[in-house]
């Protein structure tokens, strides 16, 4: 059985006139960024991966 991963809307950013939405999965691996311009057209996508040191 393969567990979902589960990805949750994490913060809105609105600078200058454009907004950029933040989502993390449910162990805050990997994300996804999003930029829109003012016309809510997509102008900026990027994958997160987040890795912590021990």
């Amino acid at each position: 059985m393969r567990k979902e991963s589960v990805n949750s809307f994490y913060k809105h950013i609105h600078i200058n006139r454009q907004d950029e939405y933040l989502w993390f999965d449910d162990k805050r691996t990997t994300g996804v960024s999003v930029t829109l311009n003012k016309y809510n057209e997509i102008i900026g996508f990027c994958i997160i991966t987040y890795t912590t040191s021990r």
